[in-house]
């Protein structure tokens, strides 16, 4: 019993760490967002438009991908309890 509490201990910590991750990475994605459109005519002006379309892809991507690393931990957490709430309420 005390293995699956230290199990359920590992992965809520794993989660909140992923949370952490992905709350920062959206941080940075609004960040890049505010000062790209606060420096729209800069880029234009120097013609930049392709490297902040591809620095956007990537601010866009690091956000998808560590939600869905938090989905994916989430989904493998939930039968768990559904279990272990059955069989407490029992």
């Amino acid at each position: 019993m005390f293995t699956i509490g230290a199990d359920h201990l590992r992965r809520r910590a794993k989660l909140d760490d992923m949370a952490l991750a992905l709350i920062r990475a959206q941080n940075h994605a609004m960040e890049f967002f505010q000062e790209t459109l606060q420096g729209m005519r800069l880029i234009k002006t120097f013609g930049l438009e392709e490297s902040v379309r591809d620095r956007a892809h990537n601010r866009i991507n690091s956000v998808r991908e560590m939600d869905q690393k938090i989905a994916q931990l989430t989904w493998r957490f939930i039968p768990w309890v559904e279990c272990s709430a059955d069989a407490w309420l029992r």
